[in-house]
């Protein structure tokens, strides 16, 4: 068990500086997806109101040789709310829920239950194969400062030793870095990806990318305990790379 989580208890904050937040469920291939589009939109459509087809490209890599690429075209089935970014996104292989403007869990969780529990009923007999929960922060430091109304230092936004060079060979000044950290979890793993990355063309961002997941044997009815586990683990990461400065933005009435 190789993590070693701090503990911080959950809150709700004002704001936040995610960028995305995905919930993705993986399973065996189902050839009547399409068959089953209609009673799927049925279940949904009280939340996801609207609805898109489209023809995409999927690559595949088997491992452990990256050699072997495949390609195929799938039909993808997008089901949007009205009024916030949030979709859902069905394939013969898998359903995500796409969030670019994620509120809190109060709304993820009941999602991932309406849209697990719908695809149960209508397509007999999933088989899920991996489920993951990757939240994308990507923290600006000039619109924390200029919402604080003065300047702001990464070592107080970050925690300082997620900004640590190795053997002081460079300092924060113009640096760009990328570090990711993979290890397992009492149930499945998590990958950690965090550095200064362009945030724009004219400026860099602290980006602290969480992907919880779990890809051995488990049922359908597991997925939302799952989720809320994952959120949990997510969130002490979060923290525990969050400084003060960010702390208090987050708080304060957006």
């Amino acid at each position: 068990m190789p993590w070693t989580l701090p503990s911080h208890e959950h809150k709700r904050f004002q704001r936040n500086p995610l960028a995305a937040v995905i919930v993705q469920l993986r399973f065996d291939p189902i050839l009547k997806i399409a068959t089953g589009v209609p009673d799927f939109q049925d279940k949904i459509r009280s939340r996801f109101s609207l609805y898109e087809e489209r023809d995409v490209k999927v690559v595949e890599v088997e491992a452990p040789s990256v050699s072997a690429v495949r390609t195929r075209r799938v039909k993808e089935h997008r089901f949007r709310t009205r009024g916030e970014p949030t979709t859902v996104v069905l394939g013969d292989q898998g359903v995500s829920l796409e969030y670019l403007a994620h509120q809190h869990r109060d709304v993820l969780l009941p999602d991932v239950k309406l849209v697990t529990d719908s695809l149960s009923s209508t397509f007999q007999d999933v088989s899920p194969t991996r489920l993951g929960l990757r939240y994308v922060n990507v923290v600006d430091r000039d619109r924390v400062a200029a919402d604080a109304g003065s300047p702001a230092e990464w070592s107080d936004l970050i925690e300082p030793s997620f900004l640590q060079m190795p053997a002081a060979l460079a300092d924060l000044a113009g640096t760009r870095f990328a570090n990711e950290i993979t290890s397992e979890m009492p149930v499945g793993a998590m990958t950690l990806r965090y550095g200064l990355l362009p945030a724009s063309e004219d400026r860099l961002g602290f980006r602290l990318d969480i992907d919880r997941y779990h890809q051995e044997s488990f049922d359908m009815a597991d997925v939302e305990a799952l989720v809320r586990a994952f959120a949990d683990d997510i969130f002490q990461v979060f923290m525990a790379a969050a400084g003060p400065s960010l702390v208090d933005w987050m708080e304060e009435e957006a």
